[in-house]
């Protein structure tokens, strides 16, 4: 496996022209290997469900980006870099979700963020953009660090390092303190409520391509680290299950209130986000398998829900040139064709039937109300308050008078795509769920 990827790295530095070609003949590839089946396990490579879910959902997310980017990736020299970045990422999201090694997932899950590093650079908006990059390199390498001497203490006590080998069985007194610093690195990337800094000037300085990453993709790999790591130090992790779990819903309420401060709408969407994320946390120390079904199905959904309404945003940025709440008034008068998809989006985030969200957080409701029967209160909470949210965006949007006299044209035919494969999975899932 890691010989193929050689290979066509190699191919890709001799035609480097090809860099489009060159993803789409490894989703191809890839495509062939999961029809070999759903369970594959190779040396320091192992495959299951979850990770097909996740591996099929960034094909699919990326190709919308080469769509959105086609003629900037050919025409332009500067679309040969931005390719080579796509690449970089789906590259990384392979190993990290295919890896059974601890090491190899560790060097990957932290390689994943230089391709963000670099999209921030030099296709950011402003010069805010190095601060958010400061950021976003600040609580990687700090938090990194730990996490590197923990693998290096389970080699020593355990002499393998693979995930699946010693699941459920590691145990130590000694490596407590080291086994909770090193959960951080994982909350970083979801990111947590308190970890979350970087996330809303990330997305407020990326470009529209860098923020479908960073929601449709880079947001799930702290969750999928979580969900591989758990039953590893299992036994461990008991001993603090409570505290994460009090953090993911303290979190969200938190993250829902300052939701209703912000005036960027980029960053509303990008603190709804934390509040899913608040949600997904505190589901995965529950340790139910039904909280792991849900689990799964909210991460597809939301990697849909929320690119698919960073998309949208982008789409009306470029009629209005503002992401101002008080200026973008009146979006229901003058730009009528992207007010359905815009509903239809919101509809997939406030976790409305039939869409795969309200099956997903049906689920997860029920993996809370089983692990305490009190926090439901609290999580019910925040569904409602990020459902107020929600609805506060789409009639700020599309509701009221705008005073320009401006004309503005409608969504052409490759917006209407991208928006569509954005809503169509999530209802098609739903039909047959």
């Amino acid at each position: 496996m890691g010989i193929f990827f050689i290979f066509l790295f190699l191919s890709f530095l001799c035609f480097i022209n090809l860099s489009v070609d060159f993803f789409f003949i490894i989703s191809f590839c890839f495509l062939f290997l999961i029809s070999l089946g759903f369970n594959l396990d190779l040396y320091i490579f192992s495959l299951n469900i979850l990770s097909w879910s996740l591996l099929i959902l960034s094909v699919f997310i990326i190709s919308l980006i080469f769509l959105r980017n086609l003629s900037f990736c050919i025409d332009k020299k500067e679309g040969m870099y931005f390719s080579f970045n796509l690449i970089l990422i789906f590259v990384a999201l392979f190993l990290v979700f295919s890896s059974s090694n601890i090491l190899i997932f560790y060097i990957f899950f932290e390689f994943s963020i230089i391709p963000i590093f670099f999209l921030l650079c030099g296709w950011g908006f402003n010069f805010e953009r190095f601060q958010a990059r400061f950021y976003i390199l600040i609580y990687t390498l700090f938090f990194s660090l730990p996490f590197l001497i923990f693998i290096f203490l389970i080699f020593y006590d355990e002499k393998s390092i693979r995930f699946y080998v010693s699941s459920f069985f590691y145990f130590s007194n000694f490596d407590v303190f080291f086994i909770f610093i090193s959960i951080f690195i994982f909350l970083v990337k979801l990111p947590s409520f308190f970890f979350h800094i970087w996330l809303p000037k990330a997305h407020v300085e990326a470009p529209v391509s860098g923020s479908i990453i960073l929601a449709g993709l880079l947001l799930k790999l702290g969750a999928y680290g979580l969900l591989i790591y758990i039953p590893f130090i299992f036994y461990n992790s008991l001993l603090f299950s409570s505290y994460f779990f009090i953090l993911g819903l303290w979190g969200g309420i938190l993250a829902s209130f300052i939701c209703f401060r912000q005036v960027d709408l980029k960053k509303i969407v990008a603190f709804i986000s934390v509040c899913h994320i608040g949600m997904v946390l505190s589901n995965i120390f529950t340790f139910y398998l039904i909280s792991l079904i849900g689990l799964i199905f909210i991460l597809l959904s939301h990697g849909l829900s929320s690119s698919g309404i960073f998309y949208s945003l982008n789409c009306f940025y470029e009629r209005i040139y503002s992401r101002r709440l008080i200026l973008v008034k009146g979006g229901n008068i003058y730009i009528l064709s992207i007010r359905l998809w815009f509903f239809l989006l919101i509809c997939c985030n406030i976790s409305a039937p039939p869409t795969l969200n309200f099956i997903s957080e049906l689920i997860i409701l029920f993996g809370v109300s089983l692990y305490n029967i009190f926090s439901l209160i609290m999580f019910s909470f925040i569904m409602f308050i990020g459902t107020v949210c929600s609805i506060h965006i789409y009639v700020s949007i599309f509701h009221g008078f705008f005073r320009s006299n401006h004309s503005f044209t409608s969504l052409n035919l490759k917006e209407h795509i991208i928006l569509i494969f954005h809503c169509l999975p999530i209802f098609i899932i739903f039909l047959f769920f």
